[in-house]
């Protein structure tokens, strides 16, 4: 190999994932129609672009404290 980085074949590991398109309108709107219905983190496990749904609950619930310190502080 000219000019590059030797690379270990061996340690090579390749990862093929089955995905299909997603109309993400779509799921966006199944999961409005499932709210109050099921329970949010599970809502949020079906979002395309969330790996992690208890972290995203997690920031939600910061996000929900900061707002209603914000509210509380700013007389609203």
């Amino acid at each position: 190999m000219r000019g590059g980085a030797a690379i270990d074949a061996d340690a090579v590991q390749i990862t093929f994932k089955r995905r299909l398109p997603v109309n993400e309108v779509e799921v966006a709107q199944m999961l409005g129609a499932l709210e109050g219905l099921v329970p949010k983190e599970i809502l949020i496990g079906q979002v395309p672009f969330v790996e992690d749904a208890r972290g995203a609950m997690e920031l939600l619930g910061k996000e929900s404290e900061r707002a209603i310190i914000r509210s509380a502080t700013e007389g609203g």
